[in-house]
C-alpha cells in the first residue's frame, strides 16, 4: 500500500474542500501552517457552536434544560470568550452585530428545536481509514436519538447526526445531498440519517412561520431557522474513496496550483491568503515590468509608423 505524505497525517472534510477549491490556499494553510486570524463570521459560528455544545452536554446530565433566554445569555458569554482567546479581526461594530445575531438565533433554536432533541454525544471525534490507507478525521456537532417518526419499522431506536450551520444564506436540500462533508460523515460513521440545523444571520425580525409538513427534506421553523433532513445510502462511497486517494497523491507530489483567475474565491474578501498570492508584491512587480515593456513596445511601433 502506498505511503502518502500528509502535513497533519490525516485529512478532513474542511481540508479536502479547501484543496478542491484552491490547492494554493491548501498549501498556505496546511503545508506552510499560515493561520489567518478569524473574522466576524468564523467567530460568530464558533460562539454558537460553543453555546450549543454546553446546552447539549448539560441536557445529557440533567433533567433541567436551559431556556431560550438563558441560551441567548450564554451565547454572548461564549462570544466574548472566543474573542478573548486569541487574535482576530472583529471590530466593535461587528461584535454588536454578532451579539444581535447570536441572541436571536440561540433563543429561537432552543425554544423550538433543541428542547425536543435527545443528545447521545457532543463534539464527538470520529476517525475513519479509507481504502487507500489515508485517515479521515471528523468532529460531529451532535449525535442524537432519532425521533419516532424517523425510526425503522421494527421500532429500533436509531441514531442520527445533526450539524449546525450559521450562514447568511439558507442551505438547500441539494447542497446537503451533495455535501462532501456529510457524505464523508455518513461513510465514516455508518449513520445515514443527517440533519442540518441552519441558522440564518442578519434577519432583522425572527418571524415564526406556520407549522407545516416537511417538504422535500426542508422545514422552515422561522425566518431565521431552517431544518434540512436527508438519509444517505452510501451510493457515493466509491467516488469518495477515489477522491481521497487522488487528494493524497496530489498533496504528496507537492504541486499546488493556484485556482482559476475567475474563481469565486480568488479575491481579497474570500481568501485570507490573497496578498501572498495574486496580490503579492512579487506579482505586482511582474505586472509593472510587463506593463512597462508593453508601453515601450507600443511607443516603438508608433515611432516606426510615423518615421
Amino acid at each position: 500500500m502506498p505511503k502518502y505524505e500528509l502535513p497533519r497525517g490525516y485529512l478532513s472534510a474542511s481540508s479536502l474542500n479547501m484543496l478542491l477549491t484552491c490547492p494554493k490556499q491548501f498549501e498556505f494553510r496546511y503545508v506552510q501552517g499560515l493561520v489567518i486570524p478569524p473574522g466576524a463570521a468564523l467567530v460568530t459560528g464558533s460562539a454558537m457552536h460553543r453555546t450549543l455544545e454546553t446546552y447539549y452536554r448539560d441536557a445529557m446530565t440533567s433533567s433541567q434544560r436551559l431556556t431560550g433566554k438563558q441560551a441567548a445569555e450564554l451565547a454572548v458569554a461564549s462570544l466574548d470568550e472566543v474573542l478573548g482567546e486569541g487574535e482576530n479581526t472583529v471590530s466593535g461594530e461587528e461584535r454588536e452585530t454578532a451579539i444581535h445575531d447570536l441572541t436571536g438565533l440561540a433563543e429561537v433554536y432552543v425554544d423550538t428545536v433543541a428542547k425536543d432533541i435527545v443528545p447521545l454525544a457532543v463534539e464527538e471525534e470520529v476517525r475513519y481509514t479509507a481504502a487507500c490507507g489515508v485517515d479521515i478525521l471528523a468532529y460531529l456537532d451532535l449525535r442524537r436519538e432519532l425521533p419516532s417518526v424517523n425510526r425503522l419499522d421494527d421500532g429500533v431506536v436509531g441514531e442520527g447526526i445533526c450539524d449546525y450551520k450559521i450562514t447568511g444564506r439558507k442551505w438547500t436540500i441539494d447542497k446537503l445531498r451533495n455535501s462532501l462533508q456529510f457524505n464523508l460523515y455518513s461513510m465514516a460513521t455508518g449513520i445515514g440519517d443527517i440533519e442540518i440545523h441552519n441558522m440564518i444571520k442578519d434577519v432583522k425580525v425572527s418571524k415564526k412561520l406556520p407549522a407545516k409538513p416537511c417538504a422535500d427534506g426542508v422545514l422552515d421553523i422561522s425566518s431565521n431557522l431552517r431544518l434540512l433532513h436527508h438519509v444517505f445510502d452510501g451510493s457515493q462511497a466509491d467516488h469518495l474513496e477515489n477522491l481521497i486517494e487522488s487528494a493524497a497523491r496530489l498533496i504528496t507530489s507537492g504541486i499546488f496550483m493556484p485556482c482559476s483567475l475567475d474563481s469565486w474565491c480568488c479575491n481579497e474578501t474570500w481568501c485570507g491568503y490573497y496578498s501572498r498570492c495574486r496580490g503579492s508584491e512579487q506579482c505586482n512587480v511582474r505586472y509593472v515590468d510587463m506593463r512597462s515593456a508593453a508601453e515601450s513596445s507600443l511607443t516603438a511601433r508608433q515611432h516606426a509608423a510615423t518615421a
